[in-house]
């Protein structure tokens, strides 16, 4: 059951990319291809920041797909269907790990990850460091935690969180690992174990060490045209924060009731998960620990992203919210109360529980909003359009007011003229060759 919903869910969200999809760089592409366009080394590629994150892992393996396929857009896109899809199996191998054999339930975990709802990630300006990436490593993070070897596992920790934290917002999960590690070091030191103590605080040192050097050489820049912090209307950051995991069950801001109660009950849902786990693990035994630790990161990461989207964009209004691209890194949210009730000893409790998950996770993995159809139509559609009247024309500003579309912002830092001559003369992407 769980492998025919998988494989019936990746085969519609490849049907709808390759219907969708178009072969042309589009709005901040334009800007976090820089180092594809000056030929930057792999580690200035890792280390490239675009606003408030770098760009890390993502835009590596971005680099890598540009290269093989002439900076083919749609490849960019199959390639973002291809990590969720990585991270989808990663979930049910982290279920798997944590509640035993797979169950008809766990068919929700295919339905969620490789949904429409994420259309803007696939369509719009695909980034692999926004969205899919941090997605992948905070599952595989929450697995390394599982490992019963300590060596082991605090090396794959380290390894996958010096990832994250260069990768677009998977940032977050490197506030979550030092916190994590000192946990276990005061475990081990309160048991009584002396050395893993030692083994487990040197290892919090490394994370905090990995956590530093993100801020060499960083510059803030919030990304938004007049930021300001605080926002003169506080309670504008919960409600935000709120109408994000709304989104992700199909609720839009403008629903209103449904999405005033919707959203706040699964921040407070998933709050309420995080602060129990992080309870059992100062409290519990090594196994309560070790499965508290991985829903910690899942739980933590989701909200500290919300926290973090609400500070940074509430100021553009609350219908902002909606954006699809937030969909992936709320999954892991989801993703946790979902182990979390699977582990609910009272039954009543945890049927009915998960009785609503599930059904509304199955609303919101099949139904695809009017709001969402019109965006879909409108990037895909107004892609076509501009790249076909460019290759007739060659007139961007023309091309802009013909299609009553733009591919760049006007007041965006980059040459576009100057960077689609090089795309020309290079036959790459929309030059590569018919679609």
């Amino acid at each position: 059951m769980v492998g025919t919903v998988f494989l019936l869910q990746l085969e519609r969200l490849l049907s709808f990319t390759l219907s969708h999809a178009v072969n042309l760089l589009y709005w901040d592409q334009w800007d976090f291809y820089t180092p594809l366009f000056d030929h930057l080394s792999p580690w200035r590629t890792f280390t490239w920041q675009l606003g408030a994150p770098r760009l890390g892992a993502g835009l590596v393996v971005t680099s890598a797909v540009a290269g093989l396929t002439r900076w083919d857009s749609r490849a960019q896109a199959l390639a973002m269907v291809g990590i969720v899809s990585a991270a989808a199996l990663a979930a049910l191998w982290l279920k798997r790990a944590l509640a035993g054999r797979l169950a008809v339930s766990d068919a929700v975990i295919p339905v969620l990850f490789l949904s429409i709802a994420q259309h803007e990630t696939l369509l719009g300006a695909t980034d692999l460091s926004h969205g899919p990436v941090p997605l992948l490593l905070a599952v595989l993070i929450a697995l390394a935690w599982l490992h019963p070897r300590p060596t082991v596992r605090y090396g794959l920790v380290l390894v996958l969180d010096f990832l994250a934290i260069y990768t677009a917002f998977g940032f977050f999960l490197g506030l979550l690992t030092p916190a994590l590690l000192a946990l276990d070091a005061y475990g081990e030191a309160r048991a009584g174990r002396r050395r893993a103590a030692a083994g487990a605080a040197l290892a919090c040192g490394i994370a905090v060490l990995s956590l530093a050097s993100f801020f060499v050489g960083y510059r803030f820049d919030a990304g938004v045209a007049g930021f300001r912090f605080p926002y003169e209307k506080p309670w504008a950051y919960p409600w935000y924060a709120a109408l994000m995991f709304a989104n992700v069950f199909g609720l839009k801001a403008h629903d209103g009731v449904a999405a005033a109660i919707a959203g706040p009950g699964v921040v407070l849902c998933v709050a309420a998960v995080l602060a129990a786990h992080l309870w059992r693990m100062v409290r519990g035994d090594e196994g309560e620990a070790r499965a508290s630790r991985a829903i910690v990161i899942l739980a933590g990461f989701s909200l500290l992203f919300a926290a973090g989207a609400a500070v940074g964009r509430v100021q553009l209004g609350s219908e902002t919210a909606d954006s699809s691209r937030y969909y992936l890194y709320l999954l892991t949210g989801v993703l946790a109360l979902y182990l979390h009730l699977l582990a609910v000893k009272q039954v009543w409790p945890r049927r009915s529980g998960m009785a609503v998950l599930l059904a509304a996770s199955v609303v919101a993995g099949f139904h695809t909003t009017r709001l969402d159809r019109d965006t879909i139509d409108h990037v895909s559609n107004g892609k076509a359009a501009w790249r076909d009247c460019y290759l007739r024309t060659e007139d961007v500003e023309g091309c802009d007011a013909a299609t009553a579309f733009l591919v760049y912002p006007r007041n965006g830092a980059a040459d576009l003229k100057s960077r689609l001559e090089y795309l020309k003369r290079n036959r790459l992407n929309l030059y590569a060759g018919p679609p």
